[in-house]
């Protein structure tokens, strides 16, 4: 079956429209040619202008420094430094003159410039500060780190905020996830006691986006599926130099970042003078398990040549971490009732043993042909491997009727289903990124252009052996904490007697996941000659994406010897006990594991090889497991700009309109039992033979399907920002943008019920979510490196995507098929409009300037964010609906305080993120929320001499809680996570 989603004669109209505009970046192009700029005109006696450049430098740290100040007088000829710390004034008359460069944190610096005619004049500018008189403060890392990112916050046209990646000191794991969660605005979500993704202004993960220098990467996590939000712990973060959060979208951004987009910069040897080398060697420190692990990071960086034109960058990194957990969840009367007690069943419980590895490469080389002309390429490789023991128990699948409240704090559960659960999981997950781009000096203004090639693949084993003890029954006593219970048994079969149970299922998932991404932009940019400076800017942009997931599932059920499993009982004679693992003492909270029978993993797996006889296959299970899975999407953006910059005194003004189509097909597979099938079946006679199952299994749910869409939209944009004075700035911004779809909710999967006339599916026909975004805000910038702004936003979304509350009756046209006309419809539905508004406070500063002794030591830095929100959903049916939106954090925030002396370095770091809406449902006592949180991390270190530190980071001192659930209200805890503190201590070295 085949289904398209190419629109009606109308959109197709429209489309043909859209080919004609795609003139527009040709078009711009040639504007931007042919106009003249601001130094093609020049006075007919052309022999009388010379050339002034050079590099600006931090004397301090050797350093070059981007986006210093740097003014020519007389004729108040201004501009900044590149990356790399340079900067050129063409086309200067000849003379004398006076050049001074001037940057945050550091004392300026003027020099007298002689200029001759047809002659360029190079300069370096060291700035230095009296910072550096002050031996007994140490400075560099911290302050130099800070003041480069307060200088391009400052220097940026539009709103978002910059951190230098050494800001907060180690960065746990080297996770660069840590890092990015303590930005303004920034949210985490965690899997597995990591950071995996972030949410920007608390968009969900695929509604803002990753990059690093630009460009989006692949992810192919089994974890996380396919989706769209980037898992940030896949980036090494030694391998950063700084992070942007930008807010407000600019023309020559992309337009599918709803919340916003962090983009990651890596490192690059010519923003700094000669050799470079580092590293960093540890351990980690579980603290309630004992356990070590070790960890190292490794740099390197140089300049090369006689004439200094090559810059390399290589880094390597090893990290292994223990992070096992108990966990704990329950189940509740879904009531709203809370006058009274409500039954309660804990299930399941127990311990996740996990340990994670995280080993990263990358290298980078810069090589400058010409002063105009730079050419960069760089590598990036990242495995991160993920071994996970879970070991858990509890009533599972309880039914009311026989869940007993006695008291508030007790239920008994007579007559249940007690599930031991037990799964071995590997994960890994390879990511890998090319990148070649480069600038230089074309047609009268700047040409740069950028490629990426990113492949990353995931693959997860699983050996997953379910048992069951039934009949049993269970008093359940929560009266020491409503977290967990302690539990008895009051009759039925024994559930710590191996006997009682089944190894009946042996389930081998394996999943691969498989993510490419190939990306590339061209952009030009000239200065035109107007009275005001005017900056035009024009580009394309091109991405492709290629998702696939293989899943395969086989199914054993253990008949031992005999060939027949069981009896349940005490003539069982199955001996399960011989797969045992009698070294397994742990106690998950209170609950008696220690006493459960659990399996050793690899005994089973020794058994299968040497004694496959004493395993049944079931066929059908392992053959619908491996098909029902199994999806591929393609997803290709194209999109062209075109920009303007333009400075009126005091006043900057950014504008434009960016033009993006999106191209998406897929495929999959539907589950049909049709009526031709079901009468064949009828008709069968004899046993069923392995072909026969095989054919049943793939008749019903091996039939392949495709869908495809296609999508335009013209996106403007502006940016104000006013200097009231060089320190104190004021900005405003409107964009609109878009959200595509889940790709989890547009790949094509159909069930269909022939009997009931009832068909769910993911919609082909989702258009993505489009949203007007405003900005205020004012910043204020410090004369000692810092920074304090506030800010104001909202977000309007239409054509939210929800899932939708009431069925849809099918009509002729559909995209499914006219077979299925009259059937009932559950899917996913564009329909009615959310809003978000929120207000950010951020404030950092250090006090090193300061004329009091006793604070210049410290610094500090603190942000917060409140968010408010609101859903109206209309779907075809015309139900509506009103509620706060899900996976918003209404307040989050940060505070840190840092203290530098006497060779000390000692930092504290809060997270705050409060109660959150985590999955909507009709029923408010079924609405889940994610608890508030607050851990707080310790960071020490000692400057043994100049080339050696040793450290100590202490990772949620006070073992908060991270990431736990409550269903409805708060005393209702739906799953809980105890996690330990850790600690990491080591040493540094730099040379």
């Amino acid at each position: 079956m085949h289904f398209h989603v190419v629109g009606s004669p109308g959109a197709r109209d429209r489309a043909f429209r859209v080919l004609r505009i795609r003139g527009l970046a040709p078009a711009a192009l040639f504007l931007l040619v042919v106009t003249p700029s601001g130094f093609g005109q020049v006075a007919a006696d052309a022999g009388s202008f010379g050339t002034v450049a050079g590099r600006v430098s931090n004397a301090g740290t050797e350093t070059y420094l981007e986006g210093a100040v740097v003014t020519l007088e007389p004729g108040n000829l201004t501009t900044l430094t590149s990356p790399t710390g340079e900067f050129v004034f063409p086309q200067v008359p000849a003379g004398l003159y006076s050049l001074s460069a001037a940057y945050t944190g550091l004392d300026p610096k003027s020099v007298r410039v002689s200029v001759v005619a047809n002659r360029r004049a190079d300069h370096e500018l060291a700035l230095t500060s009296t910072i550096y008189q002050l031996d007994k403060f140490v400075v560099a890392g911290e302050r130099e780190g800070n003041a480069a990112a307060v200088t391009a916050q400052r220097n940026a046209d539009n709103v978002k905020t910059v951190m230098a990646s050494d800001a907060f000191g180690n960065v746990a794991d080297l996770n660069i996830g840590t890092f990015i969660m303590r930005m303004p605005g920034v949210t985490k979500f965690e899997e597995e006691g990591d950071v995996t993704t972030v949410m920007v202004r608390g968009m969900n993960a695929d509604l803002s986006m990753v990059t690093l220098d630009g460009e989006q990467g692949a992810s192919a996590s089994p974890l996380g599926g396919m989706k769209r939000g980037f898992e940030v712990d896949k980036i090494s973060a030694d391998f950063i130099e700084s992070i942007e959060v930008v807010k407000s979208l600019t023309p020559d951004m992309d337009a599918g970042a709803v919340g916003g987009i962090v983009n990651l910069k890596s490192k690059s040897a010519l923003t700094r003078k000669g050799r470079h080398s580092t590293f960093q060697l540890g351990e980690a420190y579980n603290v309630w398990r004992h356990t070590l692990r070790p960890y190292l990071s490794l740099s390197y960086s140089d300049v090369l040549g006689a004439d200094q034109k090559l810059g390399v960058i290589l880094t390597w990194s090893y990290n292994q971490t223990n992070k096992p957990r108990d966990n704990s969840n329950f189940a509740y009367e879904a009531t709203t009732d809370t006058s009274r007690p409500v039954w309660f069943n804990n299930n399941p419980w127990g311990e996740d043993w996990t340990n994670h590895v995280r080993m990263g490469m990358s290298a980078r080389f810069d090589y400058k042909f010409s002063p105009s002309t730079t050419l960069y390429t760089s590598l990036m490789y990242s495995q991160y491997h993920v071994s996970l023991d879970r070991r858990r128990g509890g009533i599972s699948n309880p039914t009311a009727a026989n869940l007993v409240q006695v008291t508030p704090t007790i239920t008994e559960a007579r007559n249940q289903t007690f599930t031991y659960t037990q799964n071995l999981i590997e994960r890994r997950v390879l990511t890998e990124s090319v990148m070649l781009g480069g600038e230089t000096r074309l047609l009268g203004g700047k040409l740069d252009f950028q490629a990426t090639w990113t492949p990353s693949d995931g693959r997860q084993h699983s050996f997953n052996t379910p048992r069951t003890v039934t009949g049993a029954q269970l008093r359940q006593d929560r009266s020491l904490t409503h977290n967990y219970v302690v539990l008895t048994q009051t009759g039925g079969p024994d559930i710590f007697d191996p006997r009682n149970t089944l190894l009946n299922s042996v389930q081998l998932p394996e999943e691969h996941l498989q993510d490419r991404v190939i990306g590339g932009q061209i952009n030009l940019t000239r200065n035109l000659e107007t009275t005001w400076p005017l900056i035009l800017k024009t580009g394309v942009r091109y991405r492709s994406t290629r998702k696939t997931n293989d899943e395969t599932a086989a199914n054993y059920a253990y008949v031992g010897p005999n060939g027949v499993a069981g009896p349940v009982g005490v003539n069982n004679d199955d001996n399960l006990q011989r797969f045992f693992d009698p070294n397994y003492h742990h106690k998950a909270f209170l609950f008696p594991t220690d006493r459960m029978p659990f399996f050793n993993g690899a005994l089973i797996k020794q058994a299968m090889a040497e004694t496959p006889n004493y395993f049944t296959n079931n066929l059908a299970t392992s053959l619908q497991n491996s098909i029902v899975n199994d999806v591929k999407l393609e997803e290709e953006i194209s999109a062209g700009y075109l920009m303007g910059t333009l400075r009126t005194g005091r006043l900057t003004t950014v504008g434009g309109v960016r033009f993006e189509e999106t191209h998406a097909t897929g495929h999959g597979f539907k589950n049909e039992l049709t009526p031709a099938e079901a009468a064949r079946r009828l008709a069968f006679t004899g046993p069923l033979t392995p072909e026969e199952i095989t054919r049943r299994t793939m008749a019903q749910y091996g039939n392949p399907i495709e869908s495809e869409a296609r999508y335009h939209q013209f996106f403007p944009s502006l940016n104000f920002k006013y200097s009231f004075t060089r320190n104190f700035l004021l900005r405003a911004a409107f964009a609109k943008s878009i959200g595509r779809p889940a790709l989890g909710s547009i790949v094509p999967n159909m069930s269909v019920n022939v009997d009931a006339e009832t068909l769910t599916a993911n919609n082909p026909n989702l258009k993505p979510q489009r949203s007007r975004n405003l900005d205020l805000s004012a910043e204020y910038y410090f004369q000692s490196t810092g920074v304090a702004s506030v800010g104001v936003f909202r977000k309007d979304l239409h054509d939210f995507i929800f899932r939708s509350g009431s069925p849809i009756v099918l009509q002729p046209g559909n995209p499914y098929g006219e077979q299925y006309v009259g059937y009932d419809l559950t899917t996913s539905v564009n329909g009615g409009t959310a809003w978000v508004r929120g207000l950010e406070f951020s404030y950092q500063q250090q006090f090193s300037d300061f004329r009091l002794p006793l604070l210049r030591p410290f610094g500090l830095f603190a942000n917060f964010t409140w968010l408010q929100t609101q859903g109206n959903y209309t779907d075809p049916n015309g139900v509506s609906t009103g509620s706060v939106v899900p996976g918003f954090t209404p307040r989050s925030g940060n505070i840190g305080l840092s203290w530098i002396a006497y060779g000390w370095t000692v930092r504290v770091k809060a997270k705050y993120e409060s109660d959150r809406l985590r999955v909507y449902n009709a029923n408010p006592a079924q609405r889940t929320y994610t608890n508030d949180n607050f851990p707080v991390d310790l960071n020490v270190a000692y400057n043994i001499n100049r080339r050696f530190s040793a450290f100590v980071d202490v990772i949620n001192v006070f073992d908060a809680r991270t990431f736990d659930d409550y269903i409805y209200i708060e005393d209702r805890p739906l799953r809980t996570f105890k996690f330990s503190t850790y600690v990491k201590f080591g040493i540094n070295g730099r040379f």
